[in-house]
């Protein structure tokens, strides 16, 4: 990626050498496993219809066959936007058309149509991908546009946003962008940012928006067909997970039909972004902080593995605490999550299901805190009682052994 003051989307690496990002059976010197289990989820659900992500990004191609289907239309257009809108050096209309191939890749595996015998399949098969064009041919936009994109894909009634960008250090923040990611937060939509390609760690480099303390923010670094951190991939405390970002295969903007490899952060996220609007689509009525924790207890264990040890948050969750569970029915899982909101609860769970408290016990303005996790044993009643301790007395006793 090139280093400018404004932002970047992050140009990737091309290659004919390609991994499945959705199943990894070992090809390509692959490790068997190391990808998304894509099959397996979209035994239980593989559609969104419903679910309106945002790609705010450098357009798509809204001629592509394998994505023309999927794409958000307004009911009523405005100023020509139709399939979203573009934001550029101030200006706006209703023509987001890619002219640079990030957007398009980005918004393919979040959304290419599945099953249709054409291009690749999206992480959801049918889901509504708005296109939100920031970012000009040349890949560097500025922070107003960018901001502007992010408020409309608010106003419109997209509930992910996918960011695929983002710059470095004290050039990188922006209280412009920060104030509508918060608006995002309070309008309930989950932001899910790539964490970025210069092989930093991020507790000592920040990268935003990625960086930013807000807890609707998901980061996602890049994880390779290995399970190995990709070498380009930022790292840290403020990375939730990582995603397969390496040699990517999805939708080419060059020609209606076509295809493109791709490598970086950027691919990572919307691998995560797919998963959440699948999610969404099974949890209809979860809020933001419901459906982002439903989505860490599947990648909790696998992200602290191997060479993954130690680069991404505690098991990767953000200072929130939460009780989770999951149980087995008619041989599918189901997944249930709620915030603890006061220092004690008593809850009732059917015979066979197995609880895992988890989550950060936070302070007053929830930016750090320590981190819990056990798992709770059943009584013969099916009834369990939770005390969350005072953040000291947690301290004290994990400092204590």
């Amino acid at each position: 990626f090139k280093q400018k003051t404004a932002y970047e989307i992050y140009q990737c690496d091309w290659s004919s050498d390609v991994c499945s990002s959705d199943l990894n059976t070992g090809q390509a010197a692959g490790v068997v496993g190391a990808d998304i289990k894509a099959p397996a989820a979209w035994d239980i659900i593989r559609e969104a219809p419903n679910v309106i992500v945002a790609v705010v990004d450098t357009g798509i191609n809204t001629n592509h066959q394998d994505i023309i289907g999927n794409l958000w239309r307004i009911p009523a257009p405005t100023f020509g936007d139709t399939y979203g809108a573009r934001f550029l050096n101030g200006a706006q209309s209703g023509s987001p058309t890619d002219d640079n191939g990030h957007g398009t890749h980005v918004a393919g595996t979040i959304g290419a149509v599945g099953d249709n015998g054409l291009g690749v399949a999206g992480v959801a098969w049918k889901v509504q991908i708005m296109a939100v064009k920031v970012f000009p041919a040349s890949g560097g936009g500025s922070v107003s546009d960018i901001a502007r994109g992010v408020n409309y894909a608010i106003a419109r009634g997209a509930q992910i946003i996918n960011a695929s960008y983002g710059a470095i250090g004290n050039t990188g923040f922006s209280n412009t962008e920060f104030a509508a990611i918060s608006a995002a937060r309070d309008a309930g939509v989950i932001f899910v940012a790539a964490a970025g390609n210069a092989g930093a760690n991020m507790d000592v480099s920040r990268f935003y928006p990625a960086s930013h303390a807000l807890d609707n923010i998901v980061t996602v670094g890049n994880s390779t067909r290995r399970d190995e951190l990709a070498l380009s991939s930022n790292y840290g405390g403020a990375v939730d997970l990582f995603a397969p970002g390496s040699e990517i295969v999805s939708l080419s903007y060059a020609n209606n039909t076509g295809v493109a490899t791709m490598s970086g952060t950027s691919m990572a996220a919307p691998h995560v972004t797919g998963a959440l609007a699948l999610l969404k689509a099974y949890f209809p009525s979860d809020s933001y902080r419901q459906l982002i924790a439903g989505l860490r207890p599947g990648v909790r264990g696998k992200d602290l593995a191997g060479a993954l040890a130690g680069k991404a948050a505690a098991a990767g969750y953000k200072p929130l605490s939460f009780i989770t569970g999951w149980s087995t029915v008619n041989s599918r899982p189901v997944l249930f999550s709620r915030r603890i909101e006061q220092a004690d609860w008593e809850f009732e769970l059917q015979p066979g299901f197995c609880l895992n408290v988890c989550g950060w016990v936070v302070d007053q303005d929830e930016r750090s805190g320590v981190w819990i996790g056990d798992t709770v044993a059943l009584a013969s009643d099916g009834v369990q009682r939770l005390h969350r301790s005072p953040i000291d007395e947690l301290e004290a006793n994990i400092l204590g052994g």
